[in-house]
């Protein structure tokens, strides 16, 4: 090939086709066998059909939107095409040679164009079939038949794509409306696959129309020329999608995708897809950001390539002929088409021409890691005598494989022999690929010379006889094997040399890095962080440092993590170990926001797509942008999409996110996932969008040490919205969340999902929506919440002011603390249509709503509370509150309450502590300073009601009539219990019952105010309740409320009085500790009564930052601290926090700091040498 003109042609049997291209328009076609071929001048050929952009694709939403394959898990650019003609082909063609001629010249030519354009894909065939079908003359009803399955038109088509692995089908007709027409890609995505068929006249499919090329290059997303293109806002790479055509010198030229004027203008139609980086006859065949197809080309074929999976195997090499010109040398490269099970061993022969021989390795071997890679074959050509012009046949050949031919040409360069002797070989990398940029120092007694490996890795000299020295190969951040090369008295020709490189393992990037950019060190770092992770080498971790990202130029562009490797943020540039990095000031920020900054509209679909065994760690992720509409997963994941993979998160912040469908800052599908220490902030669902920072579906998940702040949706779940999948919170914090217009969950919305919620912590969510759950809403679900923090959640259109529990779920409660929600409706806390609830141990202080300020039920539900502090809850709303604490609605079936301290609860109304309905029963229970307005303070009965009490104390309750329990009907117990008759109205009934002051220690705490936290119902030592108990009623509990055991004749009340001294703590109130571990101290107490002993966090400027192990004192940081950057109050190192101890009945507080010590670190994650 020349600049100036194109020869190309194919041989099928003894048939050949082809074309010559030569300048001012001119050409020729040939057909023909051995025995003469026919030429023809170029005849006028048809234009393509336009472009046909389909709308509502994929029809399966899993479809919409899927991570690019690169070369570590897809078939690496090679597309795979399925090529069917009708008999009436065959017979304007002549035989069915010629036409497979015809198709073999015309990928020739389509592969052509990629290269001259530096399109990084390949054509190939992979099968040719004639098909039954009578072609119409209307191309929209050819290929409309052709892609649609079970219409009775060429339905086997199908089964053959599948059955060969085909990416995309071609249908050839005879002559046709139009010369081609195809289905047109708006966005790179595999769910396209579906429309990936053209139709094209058969004759005119090669040089020099192309129109193959052509109608391919509309399934992967090129426009015409922009005079005579058509698209819309769908169209993605609208931008610049355009082909390009001009004029020059006298003549017109336009590029594979553009039409000619009328009249024609710009008639020669060269080899080439418009982009700014070529040159044809010194004018750029596109412009940047309008004219560049191959930008779009190379876009879309890692989709394209993976619409099928490759299942014909061959030994595919880049180009099948090569010129070398005589005393010189050239190379090309080869690779599997389908990954191996074994390692196949290829053998590379040349026949022909003496004068042609390999000057590198005979022998490749490709596995499962390198299949897909490109190896070097180097071929060089001797210089000779004489005038002629030889040919040789270079033959590559492995067992089951079928044999692959490259034509070689020897160009005539003179006769003159060369008496020097050509040093040969190929320099490749771990992979095998071939390392271009090398230096190969060739040293003698005379000096030194030096040559460099070129794009394939491959280098030559020529040395004269007798030269010996060694030859020493050098590139920046490698190492090679041999380090050198020692040659003796050169008498012959010396090829077939090998040298392997290996690098860091550590890919470095860092976008203001002006070395090499081949992301060997910092210095060369690479600067594109989406091109780094698909780069063909090989690499176990990145490295990035500070500063802004973008993914791409277009929407659907995004990071996409490569499978099995660790991606790690924060860095400066200058570290040298992993742990010398600091996220928190060295922001490293993968945004979305392409296009215009600041406006969304044009934002990344997605930002960062994770495979299988990716690692995220140390990233701010944010201006991700979702906006498609359902049954597209565009409008998901705009901070993350995850689909079927399996990756962690640690130490990032999901911020800025908006998506219409939601899970805005990550989309999670059938993935198993882990995120520790991240943040989910401000990110954004629509208005009919659900999960405002996640989207959880059919996953396995689990966050650790996480917080979910001022996320928003408006259709459900302002944080989080899981749906048929398990997992868990850990250490979470989920704060200010907001689900604006429907189906409520502020919060966390559980859909068929067993959460495990463990030492989370809810604060002032809320739903403005008429609907339920300030913070949570569970539907199906029956998660568990243990040692979880509920404050100041709210509903402020209905039911559930932190959670709401529908008639398919049954969660469980353990030692939870509900403070200060509310709701405008039922249950300040907890609203529960579920079958069951059962709350153990934990707190309901300061929740009210209209009716149940803590908990309501509605519905058949039984109810159960045991080892309880209920304190100051409300129904206080405007209306008709009842039921400070509780309000059980028609079809309770039961309702029991288990060492239970009742205190401070009101209600404007009536049922200052419970709104009865049916049978409640209490045991060993403790009432005091409950109150109602008008009627009953702990409850009023009405008929079908009854209350049971026993081993009970009621003390101090008020009402405006019934001060404890007004029996209006129904009926009342009273069995081994405390109360004053006189403050009930009705009959109630039972034995053994004191009626004194049951002397508590101090029922309204040192604040004289019931209803607040430091109400205090255990016993004094002089209490008449003391042993006055029956251990014999129903639901009795063996432990006391504080979890104390009960021995003897038990205590009424919540709490058994035991008589013991406060416990000591024997441990330091300072600590220190050192930087990068977890452990911060272990503290000890002793009891002099020999009780169990439980330690808990108070309070204190920096408790959020510890844990500590309730039952041996180990006090741990939640994340390993870092003496560079400190994290408590004061940014001093010195953490301060205030512990308790407790026996089960005192507890002992303690002020404590712990100080973190700078540390010498080692050399843990050192990047290796070599």
């Amino acid at each position: 090939m020349t600049e100036k003109g194109f020869l190309s042609f194919a041989k099928v049997g003894r048939v050949y086709n082809g074309s010559v291209t030569l300048t001012a328009g001119l050409g020729y076609c040939f057909k023909g066998d051995s025995n003469g071929l026919a030429m023809e001048a170029f005849s006028p050929a048809k234009s393509c059909g336009g472009c046909i952009h389909e709308k509502g694709l994929p029809p399966d939403p899993r479809k919409a939107d899927q991570p690019v394959k690169s070369w570590r898990n897809g078939d690496a650019n090679l597309v795979d095409l399925l090529v069917v003609y009708p008999s009436a082909v065959r017979s304007e063609a002549g035989d069915a040679n010629a036409v497979a001629a015809t198709i073999a010249s015309a990928v020739e030519d389509a592969n052509l164009c990629y290269r001259n354009s530096l399109v990084p894909m390949q054509l190939r065939v992979v099968h040719v079939a004639e098909v039954v079908y009578t072609p119409t003359g209307q191309m929209s009803i050819d290929l409309s038949r052709l892609r649609t399955k079970g219409d009775g038109f060429m339905d086997d088509v199908h089964t053959l794509r599948d059955q060969y692995g085909a990416d995309l089908v071609t249908l050839l007709t005879p002559d046709s409306d139009s010369g081609g027409l195809a289905s047109t890609m708006t966005h790179p995505s595999l769910g396209f696959e579906s429309s990936g068929f053209s139709v094209n006249i058969w004759d005119q499919i090669g040089s020099p129309s192309y129109t193959l090329a052509h109608e391919i290059g509309h399934n992967m997303g090129c426009l015409h020329n922009r005079e005579d293109a058509t698209w819309d806002s769908d169209f993605e790479f609208s931008a610049f999608s355009f082909g390009k055509r001009w004029q020059q010198g006298g003549q017109g030229y336009r590029s594979i995708m553009s039409y000619d004027s009328n009249p024609s203008v710009f008639s020669n139609r060269i080899p080439y897809f418009s982009s700014p980086d070529v040159t044809y006859l010194g004018t750029s065949v596109g412009n940047a950001g309008t004219e560049d197809n191959a930008q779009v080309l190379s876009l879309s074929a890692p989709y394209v390539s993976n619409f099928r999976k490759s299942v014909v195997q061959a030994l595919l090499p880049t180009r099948f002929d090569l010129q070398v010109v005589e005393g010189g040398s050239a190379s090309l490269k080869f690779r599997l088409a389908v990954q191996p099970t074994v390692p196949v061993q290829v053998s590379v022969s040349i026949s022909g021409d003496g004068d042609l021989s390999l000057a590198g390795p005979t022998d490749l071997t490709f596995d499962s890691g390198n299949w897909n890679i490109g190896r070097t074959i180097h071929v060089f050509a001797q210089s000779d005598a004489d005038s002629a012009n030889g040919s040789a046949t270079l033959t590559l050949s492995a067992n089951g494989i079928p044999s692959t031919s490259i034509q070689l040409s020897e160009i005539e360069s003179g006769t003159t022999l060369e008496s020097s002797f050509l040093f040969a070989g190929v320099v490749s990398n771990e992979l095998g690929m071939g390392l271009s940029g090398v230096t190969l120092t060739l040293t003698d007694a005379q000096g030194s010379t030096a040559v460099q490996t070129d794009a394939n890795g491959s280098f030559r000299s020529l040395l004269a006889a007798g030269w010996s020295g060694a030859i020493t190969p050098s590139r920046a951040g490698y190492v090679f094997a041999p380090s050198s090369l020692s040659l003796g008295s050169i008498l012959a020709n010396s090829v077939g040399h090998e040298f392997s490189a290996t690098r860091s393992s550590i890919l470095y990037v860092d976008k203001d890095a002006v070395g090499s950019g081949d992301g060997t060190s910092w210095t060369n770092a690479a600067t594109d962080l989406a091109q780094a992770l698909v780069s063909q080498a090989s690499f176990n971790e990145v490295w990035v440092a500070e500063g802004t990202y973008f993914p791409g130029s277009i929407r659907p562009s995004a990071f996409n993590l490569p499978p099995d490797i660790q991606v790690y943020g924060g860095f400066g540039g200058t570290e040298t170990l992993r742990d010398q990095r600091n996220p928190s000031s060295n922001h490293t920020i993968l945004s979305g926001d392409l296009g215009v900054q600041g406006v969304d509209s044009d934002n990344a679909f997605h930002v960062v797509i994770p495979s299988s065994g990716s690692v995220l760690d140390g990233f701010v992720i944010k201006d991700g942008h979702a906006s498609k509409n359902f049954s597209d997963d565009r409008g998901k994941g705009a901070g993350l999409w995850a689909d079927s993979s399996t990756f962690t998160v640690r130490n990032c912040t999901f911020s800025n996110n908006r998506s219409r469908q939601g899970g805005s800052g990550a989309y999670l599908k059938e993935a198993n996932a882990t995120f520790i220490s991240c943040v989910f902030s401000s990110n954004a669902a629509d208005s009919t969008g659900t999960g405002g920072g996640v989207l959880v579906e059919d996953s396995n998940v689990s966050f650790q040490f996480s917080s979910f702040t001022s996320n928003s949706s408006g259709f459900a779940g302002g944080a989080m919205r899981w749906s048929d999948s398990v997992g868990s919170l850990l250490d979470c914090n989920l704060t200010l969340n907001q689900n604006t217009s429907a189906n409520g969950a502020g919060a966390l919305y559980l859909q068929n999902t067993p959460l495990t919620v463990t030492r989370s912590i809810f604060t002032q969510n809320s739903t403005s929506a008429n609907s339920y759950g300030g913070a949570i809403k569970l539907s199906a679900s029956s998660p568990s919440f243990t040692n979880c923090i509920f404050t100041r959640n709210f509903n402020a259109g209905n039911s559930g002011g932190a959670i709401y529990v529908d008639s398919s779920s049954n969660p469980t409660f353990s030692g939870n603390e509900f403070r200060y929600n509310s709701s405008v409706q039922f249950g300040g806390a907890i609203f529960t249509e579920g079958q069951t609830l059962n709350l153990d141990g934990g707190l309901f202080l300061g929740n009210h709503a209209l009716y149940g300020g803590g908990v309501s039920t509605n519905g058949s539900v039984a109810v159960s509370f045991s080892n309880l502090r209920i304190i100051g809850n409300e129904a206080n709303a405007s209306g008709s509150p009842s039921g400070g604490f509780a309000y059980f609605n028609t079809g309770l079936i039961s309702s029991t309450f288990v060492n239970c301290s009742l205190s401070g609860n009101k209600s404007s109304d009536r049922n200052g502590v419970y709104r009865p309905k049916g049978l409640t029963r209490f045991v060993n229970c403790s009432f005091a300073g409950n109150e109602a307005s008008t009627l009953g303070g702990i409850a009023i009965l009405f008929s079908g009601d009854s209350i049971a009490l026993d081993n009970c104390i009621i003390w101090g309750n008020s009402a405006g009539t019934g001060n404890d329990v007004y029996v209006n009907a129904g009926s009342a117990s009273a069995n081994s219990s405390l109360y004053d008759p006189s403050q009930s109205l009705g009959s109630i009934t039972g034995s053994n019952n004191l009626n004194s002051d049951p002397l508590f220690v101090d029922a309204n705490g040192p604040d004289n105010l019931f209803g607040t936290e430091d109400d205090d119902l255990s016993l004094q030592s002089s209490s008449p309740v003391i042993d006055q108990a029956s251990p014999s009623v129903a639901n009795y509990s063996a432990t006391d409320a504080l979890g104390r055991g009960r021995s003897g004749n038990p205590d009424m009340g919540a709490y058994e009085f035991i008589s013991a001294s406060p416990p000591s703590f024997t441990s330091s109130a300072s600590f220190s500790a050192q930087e990068n571990q977890t452990q911060a101290a272990i503290l000890s107490a002793v009891d002099p009564n020999g009780d169990s002993l439980i330690y808990s966090i108070a309070g204190g400027s920096d408790q959020a930052l510890f844990s500590l192990d309730s039952n041996t004192g180990a006090l741990s940081f939640n994340s390993s601290p870092d003496f560079e950057s400190p994290t408590d109050q004061n940014t001093d190192n010195v953490y301060e926090l205030i512990v308790r101890v407790s026996d089960g009945s005192t507890q002992v507080p303690q002020n404590i700091t712990v100080t973190v010590l700078d540390f010498n670190e080692g050399v843990p994650n050192s990047p290796p040498v070599g």
